[in-house]
């Protein structure tokens, strides 16, 4: 019986001064002629938005991309402060054919302004073994002194509400 993984089978992380971090996750699991692939690869990026506008949402696909299904089991949200992301459709326990994909709905909404940081882990069985393929999640909240759903000063990004504008410069 073969077992590989096509990357790490644990999420590793190194912080670079001044860079932020860098996350290695498991980007497929495979064993003899079942793969399991989840898209997008690396990460799960929801953007900024305002608290209290409309929430957004992101699609991962779960495939299986060999000759043998694949038995999707379960998929988790681990996440810091609270319930900003949520699953809105998991079509776990599921077997999935060759070839065939499943999608899963993610919804991100902030709480408050600042920058959010979550898990998405898909279980899945391949040939009696567990396997964990997982995403990184991250979004922004904004803003929003208006309460209106809109960022402040605008979404545009490298505007600066401190320095001078279309109208004080004759047009950008």
């Amino acid at each position: 019986m073969r077992l590989s993984l096509l990357a790490i089978s644990a999420s590793m992380g190194l912080a670079l001064p001044g860079c932020g971090a860098l996350f290695l996750e498991p980007m497929a699991a495979y064993q003899d002629g079942a793969v399991l692939e989840v898209e997008p690869e690396g990460q799960v990026e929801f953007g900024q938005i305002s608290p209290h506008g409309s929430p957004t949402t992101q699609e991962m696909y779960l495939l299986s991309a060999g000759s043998e299904g694949v038995a999707a089991e379960d998929v988790t949200i681990d996440q810091d402060g609270g319930g900003v992301f949520t699953l809105l459709f998991d079509p776990t326990p599921t077997v999935i054919a060759p070839g065939e994909s499943a999608p899963v709905e993610i919804r991100f909404r902030p709480d408050a302004a600042g920058s959010y940081n979550g898990r998405v882990t898909v279980m899945a069985v391949i040939d009696g073994e567990e396997w964990e393929v997982t995403r990184r999640l991250i979004g922004s909240g904004c803003a929003d002194n208006n309460r209106d759903g809109e960022c402040a000063g605008g979404s545009q990004p490298g505007w600066d509400p401190i320095g001078p504008g279309p109208e004080d410069s004759g047009g950008w």
